[in-house]
């Protein structure tokens, strides 16, 4: 099995119970379990997990998606 690199180290994380509305600025990889409204902006790898809901605009290195994205 190979490893993905751009997902190894999460430096970020909002959980399901959390809602954010603003911009986000990150490093490594940065994952969204809860609801965001904003902008997110990274070199980097965005994970939005299963109950992620965000309605942004995304500019990012790599994205995963298996939520709701707007």
């Amino acid at each position: 099995m190979v490893k993905n690199e751009a997902f190894g180290k999460v430096s970020g994380f909002i959980d399901k119970d959390t809602e954010i509305v603003g911009d986000i600025r990150f490093k490594d990889s940065f994952r969204i379990d809860g609801k965001f409204n904003g902008k997110i902006l990274s070199g980097s790898s965005l994970i939005i997990g299963e109950t992620g809901d965000v309605e942004a605009d995304i500019e990012v290195g790599s994205i995963s998606i298996n939520g709701r994205v707007k």
